[in-house]
C-alpha cells in the first residue's frame, strides 16, 4: 500500500507559520523525518496560510526539493496552482491531489494529469456535494472515471477516494465509505482506491487505534493508499501485518523488516 505523509498540513498551525514565516529548517527537518519513516509521497497542502497560496506552494517543493528524494503529492483544490506546482516540478511520479466530480475541476485537472503523466486523486464528491450512499459515491467515480478515459487518461492512473468521514460524528460514516471501497473494486476494472485516514478517527481519543482498525478492514476490501502520518507506529505496523496475513508481502520480507528495524527492540526480543 502507498504511504502518503499528511503532516506537511497549514491547518496544523505549527506549519502554517514555518510557511508564513519561510522557515526552512523546520519544513526540511519535517521532511526529512517523514522520509526516514518510509514515506511514498509527501502530501503539500499550503491552503490554510495567509497570502498567495501559489507562491506559499512554490516557496514550499522549492524547499523541499533538494532536501528529499520522496516524489511530493500536491494538494490544492486551485487547479492554477496545480498547474504551477506541477510545472515547477516537471517530474512525472508527481500526485494531484484533488479532482471531483465538478466539470470545472474536471476540465481543469484531466488535461495536466494527462501532460504531466501524474496520479490522480479522485474525491468521491462533485459540485452537488457528497453523496451519503455508497451507491451514490460510485455513480460519482464511475462519471469521473469516464471523463478521465475521455481525456486519454487510463484509470490506472487515479486514485478513488471514497471521502471518510469522522465516526465521532457519524456513526456510519467507516460502513459507508467501506461498502464504496468494496462497490469500486468491483464495477471498475483496474480501481485503485485511496483514503484521507485521519478523518475517522477525528474528535477521538487515541485516534491510531481507530485508525488502524479502519484500515485492516479496508486493505482487506482492497485499498491502495493512504494519506496517514508515517510516524504512527501502531498504524504502520499493521499495514505490515496485514499485508503478510493477506500474502501482500512475500515470505513476509517486509513485515520482517519493519520488525527487526522498529518492534524487536521495544519488545524486548
Amino acid at each position: 500500500m502507498l504511504i502518503i505523509a499528511d503532516r506537511i498540513n497549514s491547518n496544523t498551525a505549527s506549519i502554517r507559520n514555518a510557511i508564513e514565516s519561510r522557515d526552512k529548517n523546520f519544513i526540511c527537518d519535517l521532511a526529512v523525518f517523514l522520509e526516514e519513516c518510509g514515506s511514498d509521497y509527501i502530501d503539500v497542502n499550503v491552503s490554510s496560510c495567509r497570502g498567495s497560496e501559489k507562491d506559499n506552494m512554490l516557496w514550499t517543493i522549492e524547499t523541499l526539493r533538494n532536501r528529499v528524494k520522496t516524489p511530493l503529492s500536491i494538494d490544492s483544490t486551485d487547479p492554477d496552482v496545480i498547474r504551477s506546482a506541477i510545472e515547477y516540478l516537471d517530474e512525472k511520479e508527481t500526485i494531484i491531489n484533488s479532482v471531483s466530480g465538478d466539470p470545472h475541476s474536471i476540465d481543469g485537472i484531466f488535461p495536466l494529469a494527462l501532460e504531466r503523466k501524474c496520479f490522480v486523486i479522485a474525491l468521491a464528491m462533485d459540485e452537488k456535494g457528497i453523496p451519503p450512499s455508497p451507491d451514490g459515491r460510485l455513480d460519482i467515480c464511475v462519471r469521473i472515471n469516464e471523463e478521465a478515459n475521455s481525456h486519454g487518461l487510463d484509470t490506472e492512473k487515479i486514485f478513488f477516494d471514497p471521502l471518510v468521514r469522522p465516526v465521532s460524528v457519524d456513526r456510519s460514516a467507516a460502513a459507508v465509505a467501506l461498502s464504496t471501497i468494496e462497490k469500486l473494486k468491483c464495477e471498475i476494472e483496474g480501481a485503485k482506491t485511496g483514503v484521507g485516514l485521519s478523518n475517522i478517527s477525528y474528535g477521538l481519543p487515541s485516534r491510531s487505534l481507530i485508525n488502524a482498525s479502519f484500515l485492516s478492514i479496508a486493505l482487506y476490501l482492497g485499498l491502495d493508499a493512504a494519506l496517514l502520518d508515517p510516524a504512527q507506529k501502531k498504524v504502520i505496523s499493521m499495514i505490515k501485518a496485514a499485508e503478510a496475513i493477506l500474502g501482500l508481502d512475500p515470505y513476509c520480507r517486509e513485515y520482517i523488516g519493519y520488525y527487526r528495524k522498529y518492534l524487536k527492540e521495544k519488545e524486548g526480543n
